[in-house]
């Protein structure tokens, strides 16, 4: 019998997004007349079998947040789920794995300010997730040549067929991801995402093909070029 789905996704929202003047943090603030998150939202919402989505932030933003979800997805609303978000991002991703129900067997953990990841990549790598029962990450090869430095200096060129640049979503069966928060919440060291915990876990990951538009919105030159791909969107449709 073919065992029932239930996804969840964890959105990692207490970032204050330093590299972004303004005042506002970075997924509040607004491309096309539309605040970040809710772009992201839109294309969470339409994935296949989701059943509750987790957004970690701060307690001063949680009404703010609140709001804003009720008025642009009433429909919705009832699967939003909220946590508070810890003194990393680690932490944070780990309070959001502990409030999903105990239903929920497949996580997307997926950054909040990448509001462009298509609902056809979600549900694709998801898929590839339920036919595998392993950990996948999405993300593009690189293209410029990478050097390794010291300082001023080169100390060697990587091969960059060998390079690929991590994005989110990054799924995993739930039961995989939060075993592994909780091997390494003691430890003292930084993971740049979820999968590097796996890694150090010694726990294979699979890699797909991401999308080029899936930028992460950390600067001023992120929000010129998310504009110009909202509005390559718009004239597509």
């Amino acid at each position: 019998m073919e065992i029932e789905n239930h996804i969840g996704v964890v959105l990692p929202a207490g970032g204050i997004g330093s590299r972004l003047s303004g005042g506002r943090k970075k997924q509040y603030r607004k491309i096309g007349g539309k605040e970040i998150f809710l772009y992201t939202l839109e294309n969470i919402f339409e994935i296949i079998d989701l059943k509750e989505v987790v957004i970690v932030l701060t307690e001063d933003d949680r009404e703010f947040v609140q709001e804003l979800i009720q008025k642009n997805f009433p429909d919705n609303f009832e699967m939003i789920q909220f946590a508070i978000g810890g003194k990393s991002r680690q932490e944070s991703v780990k309070n959001g794995l502990l409030a999903l129900s105990s239903s929920i067997n497949i996580v997307a953990i997926h950054d909040i300010v990448r509001p462009f990841a298509s609902p056809k990549l979600f549900n694709d790598v998801i898929s590839k997730v339920k036919e595998t029962n392993s950990a996948v990450i999405v993300g593009m090869p690189a293209t410029d040549t990478v050097k390794k430095i010291d300082g001023e200096h080169i100390e060697y060129t990587l091969y960059r067929q060998n390079i690929f640049l991590a994005q989110t979503p990054q799924v995993f069966p739930k039961e995989l991801i939060l075993h592994s928060h909780e091997q390494v919440s003691n430890l003292n060291m930084v993971f740049t995402d979820d999968s590097h915990i796996l890694e150090y876990c010694a726990i294979p990951v699979k890699v797909m093909a991401g999308e080029d538009t899936n930028i992460k919105i950390t600067n001023q030159f992120d929000l010129i070029l998310a504009e110009l791909i909202l509005n390559s969107k718009k004239t597509d449709n």
